[in-house]
């Protein structure tokens, strides 16, 4: 594999952290390596946002108001404080 522009500029910018600064970077680059596919590049999401938009669009799924959902939550926050 040929080492891009960035790939230099990163190497040669890791010689000038302290070790503290190294084991920042590492976890920041083993989060990004690490990090699970996107939700909307998921198939099994997408299939259910699919179902649960017809399920809206037919009247099978009532939903709810944005006025219902303030109320819920503000009753929750009256319960919990």
């Amino acid at each position: 594999m040929v080492a891009t522009n960035i790939d230099k500029q990163i190497m040669s910018l890791l010689t000038e952290l302290s070790l503290q600064q190294k084991k920042a970077v590492l976890n920041v680059v083993k989060t990004f390596a690490h990090e699970h596919k996107e939700a909307w590049l998921d198939s099994d999401y997408d299939m259910e946002m699919n179902r649960r938009f017809t399920d809206l669009e037919s009247g099978k799924d009532k939903g709810f108001t944005i006025q219902k959902a303030i109320a819920d939550a503000k009753n929750a926050y009256k319960l919990k404080y």
